[in-house]
């Protein structure tokens, strides 16, 4: 059973591909999984048998949850953790080193998705089932819960968007989301009205500029410290933030091409001597020189990839 404070205020975060590595790393046990249920048993199975584990607050890594444990922690709230791996978790869960997604890089499963026809949506309620959690509507349902701030990427968006489908739209002004304009397509349109109106201008606000990858913490961030409105209602926060960026420009974005993972391994191991391996410098040469877009989480993977060839 999910476990809350005695006040009801919740954040709930993804997970990051970066983590502190406490011990071996559990990864996926590749073979012939023809279900979803036999895909998960598999691998939940796999994490048992690590005997190495920490509390997941001290487990991930990376602006976005650094910023989404400062945030639950100015608001008295508990920390909840949306894992590809493990489900809907409490910061103070105990979680093996593991390395397992459901986008790309190091740790995906896409491919062993695709292949039975699944989606990440789809991992999401098998995993559940598996460890028999409750859904993330449920946990915002329950009665003692006074407030929820969600902070999430659309490809995490993605994979709880049939939990969030199960919300009725009365229990909508319990919620804060905080995400992309892709993301805002993820969330069901009976709780569209709780996404907070952010957008690039954040970048306009130097303590809480950054990266995309982290965007939904920060605006999640500034929410609360710059605007104080998680203790506003839905409407009355939704007209502070859009007070907040009203006159602010958006940041001029260069236009970048996509590229495919072996196109940008290829870029990668191609600069990786000059750049002597380092992944900022590697990142900034992808975007500003070869001007090829990639989101970090992604190019993370990627370049772990090519540091293992690199090394071998």
């Amino acid at each position: 059973m999910l476990q809350l404070s005695a006040h009801g205020a919740i954040v709930i975060t993804n997970c990051s591909a970066r983590k502190r590595q406490f011990g071996p790393s559990v990864s996926y046990p590749e073979g012939a999984h023809s279900t979803l249920d036999e895909m998960a048993r598999s691998w939940i199975s796999a994490t048992k048998a690590s005997e190495q584990a920490s509390e997941a607050r001290h487990l991930y890594v990376g602006r976005a949850f650094s910023d989404a444990r400062i945030t639950a922690q100015a608001i008295q709230g508990a920390l909840f953790i949306a894992s590809a791996g493990f489900g809907l978790i409490a910061a103070e869960q105990q979680l093996p080193h593991y390395c397992l997604t459901v986008s790309g890089g190091a740790g995906s499963i896409r491919h062993n998705l695709r292949a039975i026809g699944a989606s990440s949506s789809d991992w999401w309620q098998a995993i559940k089932k598996v460890l028999g959690q409750p859904s993330l509507a449920h946990l915002v349902m329950r009665p003692e819960v006074d407030s929820v701030l969600l902070s999430m990427p659309s490809s995490y968006l993605a994979m709880v968007r049939q939990d969030l489908a199960d919300l009725p739209h009365r229990y909508v002004d319990k919620l804060r989301v905080f995400t992309s304009s892709a993301g805002m397509n993820e969330v069901p349109e009976q709780l569209r009205s709780a996404v907070l109106p952010y957008d690039d201008r954040l970048e306009r606000v130097a303590a809480y500029a950054g990266t995309r990858a982290d965007f939904p913490q920060r605006a999640m961030r500034h929410f609360v410290e710059a605007l104080g409105a998680h203790r506003m209602s839905l409407a009355k926060g939704v007209f502070a933030v859009e007070q907040a960026l009203a006159g602010m420009e958006r940041p001029n974005v260069p236009a970048r091409a996509k590229a495919a993972d072996a196109e940008i391994a290829a870029l990668l191991r191609a600069q990786w001597t000059k750049h002597g391996g380092s992944s900022s410098r590697l990142l900034r040469f992808l975007r500003d020189d070869a001007m090829v877009a990639c989101e970090q989480g992604r190019f993370r993977g990627i370049w772990w990839s090519v540091k293992s060839e690199m090394a071998a």
